[in-house]
């Protein structure tokens, strides 16, 4: 990876981040804090699951 490459990356690591913060406050004004952490929570899962499922499939072809 070049050093360019490194700081777009990192660019639009800050830029997610910091749209996460409007995402927030526009959300919070839609729908309650509850509806909205589970919300999230369940983002979060969806974004994580294949990564676990990669894991998991790699794990039981070294057995």
């Amino acid at each position: 990876m070049t050093r360019v490459q490194a700081n777009l990356l990192l660019l639009l690591a800050a830029a997610i981040w910091g749209g996460g913060f409007v995402a927030q406050s526009t959300a919070m004004k839609a729908i309650g804090p509850f509806w909205f952490i589970g919300l999230r929570f369940a983002v979060a899962t969806l974004a994580v699951l294949p990564f676990v499922l990669f894991e998991a499939r790699k794990a039981t072809e070294k057995t």
